[in-house]
């Protein structure tokens, strides 16, 4: 959903909601792009303050730009994880932490670790039937 949002709104800010609040999800919610995060049940007062946060930063900061700006990098990471079973499954366990290593955007992050293959074809052209199977295959999964 995050995805989703950033992509059509790239200005909005986005308070995460969870029942399933963990310190791990936050950081990856917060690393990929999320402008805070919040536990479910909370108060009303409670949800003023991310909120009001969050507008403060949608009026201060420029929003992040939605284009590719690592395309090498990106595809470095694509194939990487096409022929690198470790590396795979090191993206399925630590999500977003799995990619500090790579000089990649939230944008990028998010995309790869959504298996978002349009957005990603549409920054840097038709991806290879190796490369998309990665992509087919993250997307499928159920980690989150």
């Amino acid at each position: 959903m995050l995805r989703d949002v950033k992509r059509a709104k790239p200005a909005l800010p986005v308070v995460i909601f969870t029942s399933y609040a963990t310190v791990g999800s936050a950081v990856q919610a917060m690393k990929l792009g999320g402008a805070d995060y919040l536990e479910k049940p909370f108060t009303p007062e409670q949800l003023l303050k991310p909120v009001n946060s969050a507008l403060e930063v949608a009026r201060t900061q420029e929003p992040e730009e939605q284009a590719i700006a690592h395309k090498e990098v990106l595809l470095t990471v694509i194939d990487r994880a096409a022929a690198d079973m470790e590396f795979f499954i090191d993206l399925m366990e630590k999500a977003a932490d799995a990619l500090d290593s790579f000089e990649l955007t939230s944008s990028e992050k998010l995309a790869l670790l959504t298996g978002d293959i349009t957005w990603i074809e549409e920054q840097v052209g038709p991806l290879s039937r190796e490369q998309r199977r990665w992509l087919d295959l993250r997307r499928s999964t159920e980690i989150w």
